[in-house]
């Protein structure tokens, strides 16, 4: 009874840890869906300009001729330039008196409140600081996100005259409006703009490159690798339940009977062990949410559980283990056979 106490508790481990890998794998595989700002469709498009940049007041000019909501962002400072209106303000929580029509070409911005270092007080007014230029901050906003590199740190009014004479964005977004396509705008944009890259929404960042699946499925194979090297303590583990399973059959158990009492063994520490591995995937991620120096690992693992990521690896560990533990058990069945046999010719 010791040695099955202490087998289970090694093959329990073997699950735990299989679990624990596989998890985090599968949750690499489905990364946290991450705009570059939250007022985006699901069907805008990025532009990445190679060389020459237009200007902004050329852009805002194509966009209203096109009916398209345009949006510049800074990749080196977690900003962004758009058209503030009303609707701008409520979205982002701000009380829409802030905005006046009188202010559309006034050098203002909206901050962050996690991004307030950036400001600074002169005269009753705050103040942000940017390329030579002080905007007047007209209101602050809140951005839930777990990952402050993907927050959006301060909006520019995008109408504003030391803006639109600008051209050193990284990005422009581009957000369709009804019944109009990606191939008609890309087409209108080519037109009038010389660029170097176009690609509509893909779950994250613009700019970022994703090396989830690559990192994901290196972790699942070593995962997969430590649950297949349960097949020793698999078959120790079943080894250590010969001498009962042997009393059971004297005393009227059937073959059918003792494999079934297994696999509920198997399932009880299946089930154990997959409960406290999702539960330290959850810590564990948790933990790294808190943690500002671990961007690339966030953005690798993600923030929090996915729950595909949670049932993907629950089957995997299962199935493997299962499989693993009926090898095992065949084997040790037909070793006693050989062994009856040679009994017999003695």
């Amino acid at each position: 009874m010791k040695q099955f106490i202490i087998k289970s508790r090694m093959f329990f481990l073997i699950c735990f840890m299989s679990t624990v890998i596989l998890t985090l794998a599968c949750n690499a595989m489905f990364p946290d869906q991450v705009k570059d700002f939250d007022l985006l469709s699901d069907l805008y498009l990025t532009v990445e300009f190679q060389q020459e940049r237009p200007a902004v007041e050329d852009l805002n000019l194509w966009a209203e001729k096109n009916q398209c909501k345009l949006m510049t962002g800074y990749a080196f400072s977690n900003g962004k330039t758009a058209a503030f209106d009303k609707k701008l303000m409520q979205f982002l929580g701000i009380n829409p008196s802030a905005w006046e029509e009188n202010m559309q070409e006034e050098n203002v911005a909206i901050v962050n409140t996690d991004a307030q270092r950036l400001c600074y007080n002169r005269e009753g007014q705050t103040l942000l600081p940017f390329r030579g230029t002080d905007y007047r901050v007209i209101g602050f906003f809140n951005e839930d996100k777990a990952d402050p590199e993907n927050r959006t740190d301060y909006i520019l009014n995008q109408n504003a005259e030391a803006v639109k004479k600008s051209n050193y964005y990284t990005y422009v977004f581009l957000d369709m409006k009804k019944g109009c396509t990606a191939e008609k705008l890309i087409k209108s944009f080519q037109k009038n703009f010389s660029f170097s890259a176009v690609y509509p929404w893909r779950g994250g960042l613009s700019g970022s490159l994703d090396a989830r699946p690559a990192v994901a499925l290196v972790i699942a194979v070593c995962g997969c690798i430590l649950c297949l090297n349960c097949t020793g303590y698999s078959g120790a583990w079943i080894h250590a339940q010969k001498k009962e399973f042997a009393v059971r059959r004297l005393v009227g158990a059937s073959e059918s009977q003792n494999h079934i009492l297994l696999l509920k063994r198997f399932a009880g520490i299946w089930a154990g062990a997959y409960i406290l591995g999702i539960m330290v995937s959850g810590i564990l991620l948790y933990i790294l949410s808190k943690i500002e120096n671990l961007q690339s690992t966030r953005r690798l693992l993600g923030t929090s559980l996915d729950v595909r990521a949670v049932i993907l690896a629950g089957a995997v560990v299962f199935f493997i283990g299962f499989a693993v533990m009926e090898i095992c058990r065949l084997g040790e069945k037909r070793r006693e056979t050989m062994l009856g046999l040679r009994r017999d010719k003695i």
